[in-house]
């Protein structure tokens, strides 16, 4: 653990609620991804700087609300960015959470400048073998993030045209549907980012809000429960939990309560995971004032994250203010409990 970074778990036991969104992923497993925040791209006399940054994630948005003030003396032309993170699918093991349908903006991201709509242009393509292939999946109608009816559009194709394409191999086969026709994956990586560009008028704040949706792991077990967590074969897995999210025995206390003593999962449990890419949403760091508040979502869940100088102001909401604060770390959140 580093140093200065303080263990926090807390163990909130409620009545049994349904499922929250991860709910759905109930057939899977889904790795979460790593999102930020807006980045500046200014020019270099502009003296541009964020005064304040408020921060909010939770199983379902993410909301990061900025105050953001030119200090000079003429109008700062400035590139508002959004990065999203590179999308491999040459592994068909590894199902990421893809948290929006729109395989473009796949988050979902939605802005607001001085309190009006400011939509990002996003631009995308898709890269295999330092190639791009995006004007080959365009030219078949093929989604470059592969979501939802990405097996109808292949089906759709001529048989001749899908056997160039795995012929190029910028598909593969993985297997066959129930009828016995063949299943292809992508084998590409997807880059996505958004931009806006803002002209800011010296000595005027301008209050920037983002909000997207969480991009929420989940796996249908633990192994941080009671019967396998002292088991040898995953002993590097919960010492990688650990280290990532600050466990300790408060938590284990916690998740004790309410999982099952015995090896099978009986009390389906469910695992959930986040990431919020603090060094990515704070771009101009230090920030004069900063807030941040994790919300585990369900008072019946556990929740343990490496964060210091934590106030908890509701039965699920845990809050950190800073002043000239500079993350050090990426925030990883880990929920467990009951389906």
């Amino acid at each position: 653990m580093q140093a200065g970074i303080r263990r926090w778990a807390i163990a909130a036991l409620g009545a049994f609620f349904a499922s929250g969104p991860g709910g759905a992923l109930a057939n899977e497993s889904t790795q979460e991804l790593a999102l930020g925040g807006i980045t500046l791209a200014k020019p270099s006399d502009a003296v541009v700087t964020i005064e304040s940054v408020d921060i909010a994630i939770s199983p379902e948005n993410v909301v990061a609300k900025y105050r953001i003030v030119n200090n000079g003396p003429a109008p700062a032309n400035v590139t508002l960015g959004f990065a999203m993170p590179d999308l491999d699918f040459s592994d068909p093991d590894v199902s990421y959470s893809i948290s929006g349908s729109d395989p473009v903006n796949f988050v979902g991201l939605a802005t607001k400048i001085a309190g009006k709509p400011g939509g990002f242009a996003f631009v995308q393509s898709a890269q295999l073998n330092g190639k791009d292939v995006t004007s080959s999946l365009r030219q078949h109608k093929l989604a470059l993030v592969p979501v939802g009816t990405f097996q109808n559009q292949l089906a759709a194709l001529a048989p001749d045209v899908r056997e160039k394409l795995v012929e190029g191999g910028i598909i593969a086969q993985v297997g066959n549907d129930v009828q016995g026709n063949p299943l292809y994956f992508p084998t590409w990586t997807v880059r996505t980012s958004g931009s806006k560009r803002w002209v800011f008028a010296p000595a005027q704040p301008v209050e920037i809000e983002i909000r997207y949706r969480t991009s929420l792991g989940m796996s249908l077990d633990t192994p941080l429960r009671l019967p396998l967590r002292n088991e040898r074969g995953v002993a590097s897995m919960v010492q990688r939990h650990k280290t990532d999210y600050c466990i300790d025995d408060a938590f284990y206390t916690g998740l004790d309560k309410i999982a099952a003593v015995n090896e099978a999962n009986t009390g389906k449990l469910r695992e959930r995971r986040m990431i919020l890419a603090l060094r990515g949403l704070t771009p101009s760091a230090p920030i004069k004032d900063f807030r941040l508040v994790v919300d585990k979502g369900r008072a019946d869940r556990v929740v343990s994250f490496c964060l210091e100088n934590l106030k908890k102001i509701s039965a699920t909401a845990f809050e950190m203010r800073a002043n000239d604060f500079t993350p050090g770390r990426d925030l990883k959140v880990l929920l467990i409990g009951r389906n």
